[in-house]
């Protein structure tokens, strides 16, 4: 669906607030990103700006992370061939474990995070990007790694708060390929375009 920009006091903006409070009130297994409420995770892929307060954003993100990344794991094991009988593999169990553990992290967030674009963009659409559920977890582990938040506004966001507040830092911090980690994570974050060159001026 294509997400319509939700300005402050129009009746587009009331109506997806609503719908993110609603969703809030729901118990957390119950909680589907849909219709309104996915508008709002396509505008934030969009533009990268973050409409609503994080209190009523928050609990939407995580919801999409959550059933993304479930959803992407059982997929995989359903079109996979023969090894799919029987008990999960020990590998399908730590991708859903990392799901959750990653939903968590998300919601110890106190402010959108700085890769909040991305984040809804992977999610929104994770097989574009990756066909097996241990690349997604890994892609969206480094994208929670960040300390940077970004202000609930509407307008687009400046700079982040720089603000080390998440439990996804501690592990990043302990990892002994730090540097390779970043390098992975701003290869994540598309680059502008380049400008188009201009062909120089003909003589007189």
């Amino acid at each position: 669906a294509q997400a319509t920009e939700t300005m402050a006091g129009t009746p587009a903006h009331d109506e997806t607030l609503r719908a993110l409070r609603a969703l809030m009130t729901l118990p957390e297994s119950d909680r589907k990103v849909e219709g309104l409420v996915r508008d709002a995770m396509v505008e934030i892929a969009r533009t990268g700006c973050v409409r609503f307060t994080w209190d009523v954003t928050r609990p939407a993100m995580v919801a999409l992370m959550r059933a993304s990344m479930k959803e992407f794991a059982r997929d995989q094991r359903s079109t996979g061939a023969k090894v799919d009988v029987g008990p999960p593999r020990a590998e399908d169990a730590a991708a859903m474990d990392a799901a959750e553990r990653l939903a968590s992290d998300l919601a110890s967030f106190p402010a959108p995070p700085f890769t909040s674009q991305r984040l809804c963009e992977l999610l929104l659409a994770p097989r574009e990007y990756y066909t097996k559920i241990e690349k997604l977890v890994h892609a969206v582990e480094k994208l929670m790694t960040v300390t940077g938040t970004v202000a609930s506004s509407n307008a687009p966001p400046d700079k982040p708060d720089d603000v080390d507040v998440n439990p996804a830092r501690v592990r990043h911090e302990k990892d002994p390929v730090n540097l390779e980690q970043t390098a992975f994570v701003s290869s994540l974050v598309r680059a502008p375009p380049e400008a188009p060159a201009t062909a120089p001026a003909p003589a007189p």
